[in-house]
């Protein structure tokens, strides 16, 4: 599967999502021969999560990967946000290819909330690490 390391963290927080990628041989690391490409995350604290994602991926698939590597559940909060030379704040489209709005790797995006739930504070649906993150994003 694909790597994912947080950056701006201890090197004990580097991830894989597949411990297979840690056991591959250490020279084969050119992510552009495999049709992968880097992509870089701003997270809501500042860290930056790096992801090798298929060129062909589309943004629902790179959302995935990062809830997953977040252990967030409910995805339908959140969103990725990327730079164009036409404005510098666009949600990337998640049911199209990730290739047809971002030309220049590697690419960047920052994980961000959408929209927050009514009434937060008293919303008994919100699972606890969601919850968790929704306060996160209002500290910073």
């Amino acid at each position: 599967m694909d790597l994912i390391i947080l950056r701006g963290m201890p090197e004990n927080k580097k991830m894989a999502v597949d411990s297979e990628i840690m056991n591959k041989n250490k020279s084969s690391t050119n992510v552009r021969s495999s049709g992968n490409t880097t992509t870089f995350i701003t997270m809501l604290d500042g860290t930056v999560l790096e992801v090798h994602i298929d060129r062909k991926a589309k943004g629902k698939e790179l959302l995935d990967k990062i809830c997953e590597a977040i252990n967030l559940i409910e995805k339908d909060y959140f969103g990725l946000v990327y730079a164009d030379r036409h404005d510098p704040r666009n949600w990337l489209d998640l049911d199209k290819r990730i290739s047809k709005f971002i030309k220049v790797e590697p690419w960047r995006f920052s994980f961000e909330v959408k929209f927050y739930p009514p009434i937060l504070h008293s919303c008994k649906k919100i699972l606890p690490d969601t919850n968790y993150v929704f306060r996160f994003e209002m500290i910073f």
